[in-house]
Parts: structure tokens; C-alpha cells; sequence
């Protein structure tokens, strides 16, 4: 489909403790946009001012401090209500990074698919997923590697805040199906994305691997996929099987067995309260 009028393309990149890598990340797609909003969570005494003083010396980038950790969902959603005059906006983890010149494959996809599309989220391969030569029709992506339809989204509803961090995607993502809209995924766009630490055992003879994560991100996996279950009850046999995997691993594979239970129970006890939002404002003497 060809357009009378390019699409406005903006990006946000939502930051917290960034390292000087982040400069090389950047470079890999903020050529490709019109703008990057930069939302920062880093709480401002932690700040390094020589990181943010050369981010904000690259053009196009529109520099934002939370002044304290305000969780993903906020994040994303100060970048949408920044970008209100774009048509879609990029979504990144700091951590994250296109391959050489993907960005322009990925946004020129997008446009193939023309602004009146049925698609809500496009995704590239932050997963690691089998290239395919054929867009690849998704439940659910992560945010990191995204475009999103910011008319569609206003429709959608905002990111939802209360969650924190994780299953923020997911949410979005199944409340665009909800909605009747798409998720669609570019396998053949490639980027690298941090899923978490890989992490190797041998059991019963074979040699399993799977991503650990720390035992805070327990809390917020446990007490969202019990949130995402409820709200969305067609996903309760995933979301049942995702946390029951999550135990045997604490249990069967992981170190610090006890602490990663004890996060576990907390995600479980403040679902059942009905208490979102960061884990230190719940638990402030954990």
C-alpha cells in the first residue's frame, strides 16, 4: 500500500541504572526514527550523569527523569502520551538492540501492512523464534522490539499500571485480541534482547537448560500471571502450567531455594489482597 503522507514513527526507550552500552543500542534504530523519548526509572541519586549527558546529546532524543522507579507500565505510557502527534511508537528495553540495518526491514514491513491494517502490535524476533519468510500471527510478544498502532492503542486502553513490571506486555497484547485486533510478529527482523540468565542441568540422564531469573522477578511473575489468569481466563491452563514450572525449578533446580519461595508467596499472598504496584511499598520490611 503506498501512502500520500510517510508515517510518523516515534521510539521510546525505558531505562533504569543504564550502563554506557546503551549508547551502542540506541545506535542500532534511533536513525530510523523521527524521535526518541527516553524515559528513565533510575531514582535520581542514582543517576550517572555522564551516561544521560551523552544520551541527550543525540539528536531527535527527548530526555525524560522519573526520579524514581515508577515500574515499565508508567513508563510506556508517559512515551504514548508524549508521542500523541505520532502514528506508531517503538517500544525498547535498554538492553536491547537491532541487527545492522534491521530497523529499516522491520518499519518498512509495517508500512507494507498500511496504517488501516487490523494490527494493533508488530513485533520483530525478540524470542528467538524460527525466521519464517511469512509474518507469524502471535497471543503474545514482549515489549522490547515492538511497534505499536497508537490510534489502536488509545482504543486498547493504556498499559496497565498497577502490574509494575512483567506481564505488562502479555496484558496489552491479550487485550488487543480482546478488542479484535492483531499481534503479529516479523520472524525474519532480528534484534537480541536479554531473556535472562541461561542456566544448565543434568536431569535423569538429560542436559536441561532454562532462563533464571532473580528472586524478586518471582514476585511480580507469580502475582501478574495470577492476575493475567483471572482477568483472562481462556490463558489459565498457560499461566498454570508457567507458574507451575516456576516452582519446580525454585524446588528442584535453583540456588537460594528458600528466598525464591518466600517471593513466590508474596506474589501469591498480595494477589489474593488484591495489592499491586512495586514490592517494596508492599512489603516494606521485606
Amino acid at each position: 500500500m503506498e501512502f500520500l503522507e510517510p508515517i510518523k514513527i516515534a521510539g521510546v526507550v525505558v531505562l533504569f541504572k543504564p550502563t554506557i552500552e546503551v549508547l551502542d543500542n540506541i545506535d542500532t534504530y534511533v536513525g530510523a526514527l523521527e524521535k526518541l523519548i527516553v524515559v528513565d526509572n533510575t531514582p535520581i541519586k542514582e543517576i550517572d550523569s555522564d551516561v544521560i549527558c551523552k544520551i541527550n546529546s543525540i539528536p531527535k532524543v527527548d530526555y525524560v527523569s522519573l526520579q524514581e522507579n515508577m515500574g515499565i507500565a508508567y513508563a510506556l505510557n508517559v512515551a504514548c502520551n508524549k508521542a500523541e502527534t505520532f502514528d506508531y511508537l517503538l517500544t525498547m528495553d535498554q538492553d536491547s538492540k537491532f541487527i545492522k540495518g534491521a530497523i529499516y526491514d522491520f518499519i518498512a514491513k509495517v508500512k507494507e501492512y498500511g496504517i488501516n491494517s487490523n494490527v494493533a502490535i508488530f513485533s520483530a524476533n525478540n524470542d528467538g523464534s524460527i525466521v519464517k519468510n511469512k509474518p507469524d500471527m502471535r497471543n503474545r510478544v514482549i515489549t522490547s522490539g515492538n511497534i505499536i498502532d497508537l490510534r489502536k492503542i488509545r482504543q486498547i486502553g493504556d498499559f496497565v499500571e498497577k502490574l509494575f513490571i512483567d506481564e505488562v506486555d502479555h496484558e496489552l497484547c491479550y487485550r488487543a485480541k480482546k478488542h479484535n485486533f492483531d499481534v503479529v510478529m516479523f520472524t525474519d527482523v532480528l534484534m537480541e534482547h536479554n531473556l535472562g540468565v541461561d542456566l544448565y542441568y543434568t536431569f535423569l540422564g538429560k542436559k536441561l537448560k532454562f532462563s533464571s531469573h532473580n528472586p524478586l522477578r518471582l514476585y511480580y511473575i507469580t502475582r501478574n500471571s495470577l492476575y493475567i489468569a483471572k482477568e483472562y481466563p481462556g490463558m489459565l491452563l498457560y499461566y498454570a502450567m508457567t507458574l507451575s514450572k516456576l516452582l519446580i525449578k525454585a524446588i528442584v533446580f535453583e540456588h537460594d531455594k528458600i528466598n525464591r519461595l518466600r517471593y513466590m508467596y508474596c506474589g501469591v499472598y498480595d494477589f489474593i489482597q488484591s495489592r499491586y504496584g512495586a514490592y517494596d511499598d508492599n512489603w516494606k520490611m521485606g
